[in-house]
């Protein structure tokens, strides 16, 4: 702070021998302005002293101040305050004819309704900043509604649309030089492949990010891309790296004054010190987390910028209708009559006004327990991940391979297993299966399946599939005998050993059927009719040997992918066309593979509702 009021009395000073009108006050906006990305809490005291000092007369200047007051909230969390001063600032510069200033409050208006998940008013309000920037030709706004469209894309499943608005936001930051931009480009570049579980390219794109962000010394941007540093360390095993990240991201936020960057570090560090068996750690860093959660993204902060949004949009339309009005020059007659129609409205008003007073009540109520819901269902995600295999366990085994997992809800019934072999490092088991219902109770039957999986194996010891299969069905059975309700839920799963020395298989399926193609030919081996579970004349699953070939590909996978129904058609899938994406994608590398399958079940579902949990699991044998 002492080296900024150095800066500041520096520019002072050059101003006074210029003599400028209003050069000190043009200057400490400039230098509040750089603060919000550097010094967020000195930014504050600065704009405070301009606000209440006698020297600031002129319009623009006001609105300017007020426009950064509003990123200094933003930056801290606090985005009803941001929302009043950049609408505030906005009012003042439609006065001022300050178009520059109309359009970075429209920017950030924008921001804070992408943070509430409001696309259709982020869009709004930056297609406003887009009305301005058509006249300056700035690139800036262009880059920023490409990038802000690409969230909205993002949001809804359609990656590849995004990625092409990425590139064109690129292209408009490069143009203009803007560091900050290019780096928040590359960092969500990096989180779609984060999010494809492609960790080593997705952390090449965090670092281009952070170059540029360093270059810039834009401190807030870096809060956000180290965070994502430490996910890739923490996916690719390398926890010590992680915690590093994660703790940096939290000491630059901490620093600078950034509230609304901390949330997801807290909890990815509590996650880490979980992994690490550091439970004292873990659970001081998830308090930090919540708590700071709840108090940024409450439902009643929620509900006021909504509130305020709407006030503001109102305010604006009475004020236009006024305008209107006087420049008629309303009539005697006419203003009587308006009384007696406001006369009318307002005991409507009153009527309606309490109707709506115990409608939001009862909203707030629903709107509470939904949360409570939310929160415990997200937590049970948490939980439910524990049991799923990590990408980078799997690679130490198998490199060439890809699984396309999507669950219907928040948590699944489906979930994919894969354990190395005890008794031989050149085999391991791998599974996709598929258990009753999904959600919650799918979600609950899978942590089951998959615990009574991990005993058989792990601590019997039984290594055939088929017997593994037999055994896992009687804990499930003496799992759920002990409800006082009669309980027949269980799992459908196609299991495999694979030898990667021999490349022999051993393969038992419970209404999973396998299929391998091999030189573009399908061949489906048929499972056992019967699931995982109480079965009426339950028979013992069979073990079924299959020697692989060299660029065999086999593929695992549950029934909801080809019981999808399509948007054109209105149809399932069906498993012959699953059979024939898989047909046409097989001669590809795996992670190709996957991104043929997840493509085409995109443009097939369109915008139907997904019906049941998916899984596919691809390997091409080596």
């Amino acid at each position: 702070m002492f080296k900024v009021f150095l800066f500041l009395l520096t520019l002072l000073f050059f101003s006074s021998i210029y003599g400028e009108e209003n050069s000190s006050i043009k200057i400490k906006l400039k230098v509040a302005a750089k603060l919000v990305t550097t010094d967020v809490d000195s930014a504050n005291i600065l704009i405070g002293e301009i606000l209440k000092s006698k020297e600031i007369k002129q319009t623009e200047y006001i609105a300017y101040a007020h426009a950064i007051k509003g990123q200094v909230y933003f930056s801290k969390g606090n985005y009803q305050e941001a929302l009043q001063e950049s609408q505030l600032a906005i009012e003042l510069s439609y006065n001022a004819n300050s178009d520059s200033i109309i359009e970075k409050c429209a920017i950030l208006i924008s921001d804070i309704f992408i943070i509430q998940k409001d696309f259709n008013k982020a869009i709004y309000y930056l297609e406003k900043s887009l009305d301005i920037a058509k006249k300056i030709n700035d690139n800036n706004t262009w880059g920023k509604y490409h990038y802000t469209y690409s969230s909205y894309l993002l949001d809804f499943g359609d990656t590849t649309k995004a990625k092409e608005e990425l590139n064109n936001a690129l292209q408009s930051y490069m143009k203009s030089s803007n560091l900050t931009g290019i780096a928040l480009v590359y960092n969500q570049m990096g989180m779609i492949l984060f999010a494809n579980g492609i960790y080593t390219e997705a952390n090449k794109k965090f670092l281009y990010a952070r170059s540029y962000a360093l270059k810039n010394r834009n401190l807030k941007t870096l809060t956000k891309i180290y965070n994502n540093i430490g996910l890739c360390a923490w996916n690719l095993n390398k926890l010590d790296t992680a915690i590093y990240y994660f703790k940096k991201a939290i000491d630059i936020a901490n620093k600078v004054g950034i509230k609304n960057t901390l949330p997801p570090c807290y909890l990815n560090l509590s996650g880490v010190y979980e992994e690490q068996g550091k439970w004292a750690e873990a659970l001081e860093k998830y308090k930090q987390y919540h708590n700071l959660n709840d108090s940024i993204f409450s439902i009643e902060q929620v509900r006021l910028v909504k509130a305020i949004s709407e006030k503001y949009e109102n305010q604006k339309k009475e004020n236009e209708i006024q305008n209107l009005q006087w420049q008629r020059n309303i009539t005697i007659a006419s203003i009587i009559l308006a009384l007696f129609i406001a006369a009318f409205v307002w005991r409507q008003n009153r009527i309606v006004n309490a109707q709506k007073r115990e409608v939001e009540a009862q909203k707030l109520i629903v709107e509470r327990k939904s949360k409570e819901t939310t929160d415990s269902i997200n937590y049970a995600l948490h939980l439910q991940k524990a049991i799923l295999p990590q990408h980078n366990q799997i690679k130490k085994h198998y490199k060439n391979y890809f699984i396309y997992y999507q669950p219907k809800d928040i948590v699944a019934g489906d979930f994919y297993w894969f354990y190395p072999s005890p008794n031989n490092p050149n085999k391991y088991y791998l599974a996709a299966a598929d258990c009753t219902g999904h959600g919650v109770p799918g979600a609950m039957v899978s942590v089951v399946c998959a615990n009574a999986l991990n005993r058989t194996v792990k601590d019997l010891q039984i290594i055939e599939p088929g017997k593994i299969l037999d055994n896992v069905a009687n804990l499930i059975i003496e799992t759920f005998e002990k409800s006082e309700s009669q309980v027949k839920d269980g799992m459908d799963i196609s299991m495999c050993l694979i030898d990667t020395e021999t490349l022999q298989m051993q393969w038992a399926g419970a209404n999973n059927n396998l299929l391998i193609i091999r030189n573009n030919e399908l061949i489906e081996i048929k499972a056992d009719k019967q699931p995982v579970a109480v079965y009426e004349n339950r028979e013992l699953f069979t073990t079924q040997i299959i020697q692989l070939q060299k660029d065999d590909c086999v593929y695992l996978f549950t029934d909801g992918y080809a019981d999808q129904f399509g948007q054109i058609t209105g149809k399932k899938l069906m498993r012959k066309n699953f059979y024939k994406i898989l047909q046409q994608a097989s001669s590809l590398p795996c992670i190709k593979q996957y991104d043929v399958v997840a493509e085409t079940m995109h443009n097939w579902k369109g915008t139907q509702e997904q019906v049941d949990d998916m899984c596919v699991i691809g390997l091409k044998i080596g």
